[in-house]
């Protein structure tokens, strides 16, 4: 070999492990075109395609390499790990197997082989596979973590722990020995450990919905008379105070959690009755409510949506206002949380005449003690905060500077300073386009009366990969040919709305610099606080209107638009407006509302029109109220409506069901525009678990039209597969 092919070879391999496989598959192309036979560089070059995403030019590169150097066991091995991703088992077990017979020494093989044949069910060929393995200390963790994995498919959950409990002792933090311990566990019926290491895998790897899963599943199997009780408390606390999971995840646990205590699980089942039945003592049951912890600070973080514990949490807020009860400090963690509660989903809950009356006389009540200069009474305070929010009242700031329960803060801050805060950032904000008169300016006054949507945490993960890196590895695993990302990769999100899908790229994407435009100040002025909140400082927020983006010359390496298009009176006009706002050969991410999927939408829509209920706070109270009553009569469409979180907060109900203009999409449509647009269709980006994951490996080596017709064959038989929307990648042609 000649020096220069040497240097060039070590600098490929130099960028390959920092993970820069842009650059070192450039380098690798260098070596082949001095030396195109190169089994190295093929080899290499072929492993950078498999980091990329590109499985069928990796195969191709690989597979000459071996055809050159036929004894070199670590390249059979590596194409056997790439044939697995194009699903060519047959062809991945000959060349494990090539591998060993090579080299009998070489543990990767066995492992890889052992896994293939997991993922094909054959455990006892695996079990022998991985026990005939060399035991080496570089290849322990692999070994024990397979072999538990095998005997715990096989039912030997003894044997199956010995092995997971050596590869946790190789390295403690492992998701997926953590999991695989609290599986064998539960199948010893030890569900009290196994929660533990449940919580422990989900602490390790947030995003993973498996663990997240099993977790869940061992809750439900435990009972109230289950010692361990208090021990799933604590660790529901430490999840929701980590935020490293979206709360909303969190709301069903919660409420099995609770009912899993026998007194909290009384005070549920007396509550949820019709009209509260059987209630001979409220005060008492809303302070043992108050006493479940993780319950109140969900209802603390996020909108619950769960009708039965609405209609409780209901029950209890008109009782607090009514009750001639003493108003106690004990009542205080509940009246709190209600609070946040019910100013989180925007007061969406019902509102009775008496309750009117009694909020009147609360009214007059504070004001006057703020007046003369005295301090509220907390539970009064928060009773009044659970119906309206304290920034709506003149005497507010008062508030502001007066000593409070160390508890209280959190009602001041959101409720005042923080609306306050909003007001200050409105006149800071740029403006990039004009308004477009019509259906842009409607939409702007909707979304000026109701911010959506209202959001306090993201569980924001910060990545420090480049676009490409992400959207090829799991879960995403985008095929992206010849793409190259940008070092400095700008992207536009039109239509941020709040701010919560902006947050996304500007975490995602190593050195991404971020525009994100709305028509909405009262959304983007809620976005710039919240940024600022998670110290996020590479997004810059201006007004804007998709349809007139073409006023600004600026092209972005990636427009995202989410939710936005289907809003527009021709989404088509704004998709195309999009398309030039982006790079030759950049990319796009789009969402777009299912005609499919949103049939219970579509009912709720018609019930809005039918019954002229007004896109205002007590008319989409009463309609809520309405739809509630019809589901609770057995109406299943309206039940699927009430199952969607967007119905459970008041911005985002008048979203789903009010919005003044709405167009929904089906695949067949989505193709044509398109190729109308001349983008190329990438992939959904959607949680590939289970029958999912299965069929979207099935398509693989198709064309995009091809899977796009195949996947709208799936929806037909699926049709609340796109239940959210269809979120998809695609790219502009590069010339």
């Amino acid at each position: 070999m000649s020096n220069p092919v040497q240097g060039i070879l070590q600098t490929a391999d130099d960028f390959f492990a920092k993970g820069e496989f842009r650059e070192a598959s450039r380098k690798y192309l260098e070596v082949l075109r001095i030396q195109s036979d190169h089994p190295v560089a093929l080899h290499h070059l072929g492993l950078c395609c498999y980091r990329t995403g590109s499985h069928e030019q990796a195969r191709n590169l690989i597979f000459q390499s071996v055809s050159i150097q036929q004894n070199n066991a670590v390249a059979h091995d590596h194409l056997g790990v790439v044939l697995v991703a194009l699903n060519d088992f047959i062809h991945a077990e000959a060349s494990f197997k090539s591998a060993i017979a090579i080299q009998p020494s070489y543990v990767d093989a066995y492992h890889n082989l052992g896994a293939l044949l997991i993922k094909q069910k054959h455990y006892s060929r695996a079990l022998a596979i991985l026990e005939s393995s060399p035991s080496t200390p570089k290849g322990a963790l692999s070994r024990h973590k397979l072999l538990g994995q095998t005997h715990l498919l096989l039912g030997n959950t003894d044997q199956a722990l010995t092995h997971l409990e050596q590869a946790l002792m190789q390295r403690s933090s492992d998701p997926d020995v953590l999991s695989d311990i609290a599986t064998a566990l539960e199948k010893q019926s030890r569900h009290s450990e196994a929660l533990k290491f449940h919580s422990l895998a989900i602490g390790r790897r947030p995003g993973e919905n498996r663990h997240w899963q099993l977790f869940c599943d061992c809750l439900k199997i435990l009972t109230a008379s289950t010692p361990s009780s208090a021990g799933v408390e604590i660790r529901l606390q430490h999840l929701i105070r980590s935020e490293t999971l979206p709360m909303q995840d969190l709301v069903q646990t919660v409420i099995v959690a609770a009912e899993h205590d026998t007194q909290i699980a009384e005070v549920l089942s007396r509550w949820a009755k019709p009209d509260a039945v059987g209630i001979s003592d409220p005060w008492s049951d809303m302070i043992t409510l108050a006493k479940c912890t993780s319950l109140m600070m969900l209802m603390s973080a996020t909108p619950i949506d769960n009708i039965a514990l609405e209609r409780i949490l209901t029950r209890c807020r008109r009782e607090m206002l009514t009750s001639d009860t003493s108003r106690d400090d004990e009542i205080l963690p509940l009246a709190i949380s209600l609070a946040l509660q019910c100013f989180n989903n925007e007061y969406a809950y019902v509102v009775s005449e008496a309750e009117k009356q009694a909020i009147s006389q609360l009214e007059n009540k504070l004001a006057k003690i703020v007046a003369d200069g005295a301090t509220p009474n907390p539970v009064e305070l928060t009773i009044l905060a659970a119906y309206a929010p304290l920034s709506h009242y003149a005497w507010a700031n008062i508030l502001t500077a007066q000593n409070w329960p160390s508890s209280l803060p959190p009602v001041i801050e959101r409720q005042i300073k923080e609306p306050l805060e909003e007001n200050e950032i409105r006149p800071t904000i740029g403006q990039l386009t004009k308004i477009s008169d019509g259906v842009s300016s409607s939409v702007r006054d909707m979304y000026e009366q109701n911010p959506y949507p209202r959001w306090i945490n993201a569980a924001v993960r910060r990545y420090d990969l480049s676009i490409a890196d992400v959207l090829t590895s799991p879960p995403i695993l985008l095929e992206l040919g010849d793409y190259v990302a940008p070092d400095v990769p700008e992207i536009l999100v039109a239509g941020c709305g709040t701010g919560q899908h902006s947050i996304q790229p500007a975490t995602r994407y190593k050195a991404s610099k971020v525009t994100a435009v709305d028509l909405s100040l009262a959304s983007l002025a809620y976005a710039k606080r919240q940024s600022a909140k998670l110290n996020i400082d590479n997004i810059s927020f201006f007004q804007a209107d998709i349809l007139q983006l073409d006023e600004i010359e600026k092209q972005f390496d990636v427009v995202e638009c989410v939710g936005v298009l289907h809003h527009l009176e021709n989404p088509l006009l704004g998709w195309e407006t999009l398309v030039r706002r982006v790079k030759p050969g950049g990319l796009m991410k789009i969402g777009l509302y299912s005609e499919a999927a949103r049939q219970d939408v579509l009912a709720g829509r018609k019930i809005v029109a039918e019954q002229n209920f007004e896109p205002t706070a007590d008319g989409i109270r009463t309609c809520r109220q309405y739809i509630i009553n019809a589901a609770a009569k057995g109406d299943p469409v309206l039940a699927q409506l009430c199952r969607r979180s967007d119905f459970h907060s008041l911005s985002a109900c008048r979203d789903l069901i009010f919005h003044i203009q709405e167009h929904r999409f089906t695949l067949p449509e989505i193709k044509e525009y398109l190729k109308t647009l001349n983008l190329e269709f990438l992939d959904f980006e959607m949680n590939f678990a289970g029958q999912l994951g299965n069929f979207r490996k099935e398509l693989n080596g198709f064309s995009a039209e091809k899977r796009l017709d195949k996947w709208h064959t799936y929806e037909l038989d699926n049709p609340d597969t796109f239940r959210a929307m269809y979120q998809f990648w695609c790219r502009k042609p590069a010339q």
